[in-house]
């Protein structure tokens, strides 16, 4: 499945076939800098930051509301400034890109600029009943 498929296609032909309640984070070495992550009767949250080149997730959201260590003496900020929570009621899943050298906000502003509608079109699916 995965030498024929991307990875959001596989994790959706999982689900197609899969029984129970699932959150899900998978990687691949064929695709180094995609993260799919997928949620199906369990919750799975993800938290970034714009600002900052950092993304977490976790299946307890509360988990995402910790304080990012800061320089000594500095203000403790929140690990992330924004969140989504996967439709787990639904099943819903989601892939997340990685890329080095700069901010989120850096590389959508970058992508705007080369690509027709920049990254306005999101690659996820609502799993399968």
């Amino acid at each position: 499945c995965f030498f024929n498929q991307d990875l959001l296609t596989s994790i959706h032909s999982f689900f197609k076939h899969a029984e129970g309640t699932f959150g899900v984070s998978a990687t691949c070495t064929l695709w180094p800098h995609s993260i799919v992550l997928a949620a199906k009767g369990q919750p799975v949250s993800l938290a970034f930051d714009m600002e900052r080149p950092i993304a977490v997730w976790s299946s307890e959201p509360s988990a995402l509301t910790v304080s990012w260590p800061t320089a000594p003496g500095g203000r403790p900020k929140r690990l992330a400034t924004a969140r989504w929570d996967l439709n787990d009621a639904a099943g819903e899943a989601i892939e997340l890109r990685v890329f080095e050298g700069a901010s989120a906000q850096h590389h959508i502003q970058a992508a705007d600029k080369v690509l027709a509608g920049g990254l306005g079109v999101a690659r996820y699916f609502a799993t399968p009943d």
